[in-house]
């Protein structure tokens, strides 16, 4: 997901802005890395995230794609 203008800290989201960016940066990396295909949702209302979201999952299920889970493989940590 692309993120928002309203970044704020607060008691569960204590990082900075830019510790924020690049903790998702990181993340990126590492779903990138199990080979999960990323799908990013632009900055926009929630009801048009929300219907981004449940397009592209109903695509999966219309086109009989299995969902997938890639489980956690410590070898490929040590890229990040």
């Amino acid at each position: 997901m692309e993120q928002l203008d309203n970044y704020q800290s607060d008691e569960l989201r204590y990082e900075d802005f830019e510790t924020g960016k690049k903790i998702h940066e990181y993340i990126i990396k590492a779903y990138k890395m199990f080979g999960y295909k990323l799908i990013f949702i632009p900055k926009a209302s929630v009801e048009e995230r929300l219907n981004i979201i449940l397009g592209h999952v109903k695509k999966r299920f219309k086109n009989k794609q299995k969902l997938s889970l890639n489980f956690f493989n410590k070898s490929k940590m040590s890229n990040i």
